[in-house]
């Protein structure tokens, strides 16, 4: 089907082909709409200081009452849904804790969980977890 008959074209160049005319019949380009890099940055740097922030997000909740409708969990740990097939625990916060572990145990047990997860397999690695480890050399 030809251009003029489609109603949306798609193999249009935006970069050298008019989008339009103005009101006086002169071509206009995106090039002549789209904002500069510069007055992108400008907008940002004036609508986003701590000020605007604070006047816009100071009262959320109360200025957007369905926000409140949303469920979620309470608690200062946020409770993962397994069965969600949109948000998932990352990884790194298996077995986390505010204790730092320094035994070698943890950090074998911690490298090859993530060697299995992520596939790999003898022939993919280009160095090993924990060269210190008699048992670990040349094994995984």
């Amino acid at each position: 089907m030809s251009r003029s008959h489609s109603p949306v074209a798609v193999d249009l160049d935006l970069t050298k082909e008019p989008i339009g005319k103005d009101k006086d019949g002169k071509e206009t380009f995106l090039r002549d709409l789209w904002p500069s890099l510069t007055e992108v940055r400008d907008a940002m740097q004036s609508a986003l200081t701590p000020e605007v922030f604070r006047r816009l997000y100071r009262d959320f909740a109360d200025q957007n009452p369905k926000w409140n409708e949303i469920p979620s969990s309470t608690g200062d740990i946020y409770q993962w849904d397994e069965k969600s097939d949109y948000i998932h625990e990352p990884p790194f916060f298996e077995d986390f804790s505010m204790e730092a572990r320094k035994d070698r145990e943890h950090r074998r047990r911690a490298c090859a969980r993530d060697f299995r997860r992520l596939g790999y397999n003898r022939s993919h690695l280009a160095g090993r977890c924990d060269q210190g480890e008699p048992h670990l050399r040349g094994n995984i």
